[in-house]
């Protein structure tokens, strides 16, 4: 999509539809509001008198102007109260605005920057923000769609107007980076949404080698006999209910500072989880291919490192399979010899998603020796019981490190909330056959899967993000249209871009 950033005057302004955005305490016409109201034939004015245009967050009137006015519409939307208005407020208010036009059928629209403002960010910071609001609330997974496929209007082109010139360099970088971070979480979804015949591991793997290969980062892709090599036994085991091979993916990123910190992102990929001889209910099964949302996440971070250009090294893992019952399958009561030399006795095999990651974190760590690790994985069904689908669980071995995601999830508008390890839940991972169980029945079922990754990173910072309740099937939001949400891009984009030594 092209973005075109415009300065100048109102009344020079062609446009089908202009977006403008009001606070609940504009009452009157003033300053800039004046052009405004010329262009819409004085409307303006008697609407903000009779009150018929309140200013409530993400409230919208449509104004249709006077017949040879140069913009031809304009949409008025509510910010809400000033003193409330926020960044994740920019995101909400843009997409409102970009989801009505696009619903008149507009494939080219105006979105107004004046008047916009929020004290604690640059207007570079603001643009971004606006931007990411503004493209991730028209994204639409149509790929399969063969009927009625002109009802789906495409937006080619979004116009970012302000009035003033002055700050013209630092409203486009802005934008850019806006792009750049909504063109990131619109790929994770997209691998999201594709269903398990189409996205198996082998799809992930040359999907990575693709990343690779665009963006100049180097790529390993270990198979079926490379992870026999390395005894990687946890993720081998959790695949051998199915005929698709399951794939080891990682990609690397060099920031060429050779006293730079190494980052690594590891991410769950089981590309369709049943929940293997453990089977899950019919109910809502076909939502199981979300369950490789945090491998999606990763591969889009992947991409956007290469972007970001960040100061940091990072390393993108994704250890991906197939849960599938067969005659092969993992069963309960077997004891699998992971990759650290642990064993674990699998009391269920729907709690697959920490065996994989077990071999994952721990050949990470042994490998290439990180200043730090970040895990996301759709873990735990119990951290909807816990947070709903407002916010990801988060769990750690490092107090600094968790700081450092809480600002970055503060920042990009993804809300995380950190729960506790305590050691005592360390008693509830003991075998009375093996070293640990990958189970332990009802209560505190994600922490005790974070306790079980835990036993897996020894004493590297490492913070585990349990993206269940976060990754698909949120309230829609204006900017987060039904199906997935590519959760954990923006927030570690903007971790890795902040990143300090």
């Amino acid at each position: 999509m092209k973005l075109t950033v415009k300065t100048g005057k109102l009344q020079k302004l062609r446009t089908h539809l202009l977006a403008v955005f009001l606070f609940e305490e504009t009452r009157t016409i003033d300053e800039w509001l004046t052009e405004l109201n010329e262009i819409t034939g004085n409307r303006l004015s008697e609407l903000l008198k009779m009150r018929d245009f309140k200013g409530e967050l993400n409230e919208t009137l449509l104004i249709y102007t006077p017949e040879r006015s140069p913009v031809r519409r304009v949409l008025l939307v509510g910010m809400g109260k000033k003193r409330e208005f926020n960044a994740e407020k920019v995101r909400q208010v843009f997409g409102t605005a970009s989801r009505n036009a696009r619903d008149k059928k507009l494939k080219r629209f105006t979105l107004c920057l004046e008047g916009v403002t929020v004290p604690e960010l640059t207007k570079g910071e603001l643009a971004h923000a606006a931007v990411e609001g503004a493209l991730l609330s028209l994204y639409q997974f149509i790929k399969f769609k063969t009927e009625d496929i002109k009802k789906y209007t495409i937006v080619n082109e979004i116009v970012l107007f302000a009035l003033n010139r002055m700050n013209y360099k630092e409203l486009c970088a802005g934008v850019e980076m806006g792009k750049l971070f909504a063109e990131a979480t619109c790929y994770a979804r997209d691998l999201a949404s594709y269903p398990g015949n189409v996205v198996t591991p082998t799809y992930l793997a040359n999907e990575a080698k693709a990343i690779a290969a665009k963006c100049g980062l180097k790529c390993s892709i270990f198979d079926e006999k490379k992870l026999m090599q390395l005894k990687m036994n946890a993720l081998l085991g959790v695949a051998k209910g199915s005929n698709e091979p399951p794939r080891l993916i990682i990609l690397e990123y060099n920031c060429g500072n050779d006293k730079a910190d190494t980052v690594a992102v590891v991410g769950k990929g089981i590309t369709f989880d049943s929940g293997g001889i453990s089977i899950k209910p019919a109910k809502k099964m076909e939502e199981m291919k979300y369950d490789k949302c945090g491998a999606a996440a990763v591969l889009a971070v992947m991409k956007l490192v290469k972007q970001l250009q960040p100061p940091v090294n990072v390393t993108g893992i994704v250890a991906s399979a197939e849960n599938l019952p067969s005659g092969k399958a993992l069963k309960p009561g077997d004891i699998v010899t992971t990759y650290s030399g642990l064993t674990v006795e699998v009391i269920n095999t729907d709690a697959e998603g920490r065996l994989i990651l077990s071999d994952a974190l721990a050949y990470t760590i042994d490998k290439f020796k990180p200043d730090a690790v970040i895990d996301l994985a759709t873990l735990t069904g119990a951290v909807i019981v816990a947070l709903g689908h407002y916010a990801t669980g988060m769990l750690g071995n490092n107090p600094g490190m968790l700081k450092k995601v809480m600002t970055a999830a503060q920042k990009s508008g993804e809300m995380v909330w950190e729960l506790p390890i305590y050691p005592e839940f360390d008693e509830h991972l003991k075998s009375n056959v093996a070293d640990i169980k990958n189970s332990n029945g009802p209560g505190a079922g994600t922490i005790f899967g974070a306790a079980f990754l835990r036993k897996f990173v020894k004493k590297t910072p490492w913070v585990h993000l349990d993206i269940a309740g976060t990754a698909w099937d949120v309230k829609e939001k204006s900017y987060l249209p039904k199906g997935p949400t590519g959760v954990g891009v923006r927030l570690l984009g903007v971790l890795l871009k902040d990143w300090k030594l």
